[in-house]
């Protein structure tokens, strides 16, 4: 009889983190993602995260919906820094040597 017990609680317990490890870990972050200078150089584009702001202000933001769609963000930058973006805006690129890979926060 506890044999069977303990079997379904551990069935119960193991079923639990397998639905756990299917949210995405975007869904955790919090507000406040760090701060963001401007780049200006070739030089200064290396593999790391950044927020990409357009010429009007928007900044990019994670694929979303069906279909896929950008989304965007009025960002008000302080100078050439931009502080504390949503973890949504925040995207890593991998440069390697004349190629960037993009990943969004999805």
């Amino acid at each position: 009889m506890r044999r069977s017990v303990l079997r379904k609680a551990l069935s119960a317990l193991l079923t639990l983190a397998m639905l756990l490890s299917l949210i995405p870990g975007a869904a955790f972050a919090a507000e406040g993602t760090g701060t963001y200078e401007k780049i200006s150089t070739q030089e200064e584009f290396t593999t790391g995260q950044y927020v990409m702001v357009v010429d009007t202000g928007y900044a990019v933001g994670a694929l979303e919906g069906d279909p896929n769609w950008l989304t965007a963000t009025e960002m008000t930058a302080e100078g050439d820094i931009i502080t504390g973006p949503a973890a949504n805006l925040v995207w890593t690129i991998t440069v390697e040597g004349n190629t960037a890979v993009l990943t969004d926060a999805n």
